[in-house]
């Protein structure tokens, strides 16, 4: 994942992103793709195997992350 931005995920220190996210105050909402381990992430939503428009859309998981 990441692989399609600008500045690619290759050099994200995640468990320095890790710590930093569970130091926040106040609410934290974390979101992610579907291979992501850095936190304990849980299914939000998944699209997977979901009847499709004809559109080409993607299908994916989205993992959240909350410190509530």
């Amino acid at each position: 994942m990441g692989y399609r931005y600008k500045h690619n995920s290759k050099s994200i220190d995640y468990n320095h992103l890790s710590q930093w996210c569970k130091d926040r105050e106040g609410q934290v909402i974390v979101c992610e793709s579907n291979d992501a381990s850095w936190l304990p992430f849980r299914t939000l939503y998944n699209n997977i195997g979901a009847v499709r428009d004809g559109k080409g859309g993607r299908k994916s998981v989205e993992l959240i992350w909350t410190n509530t």
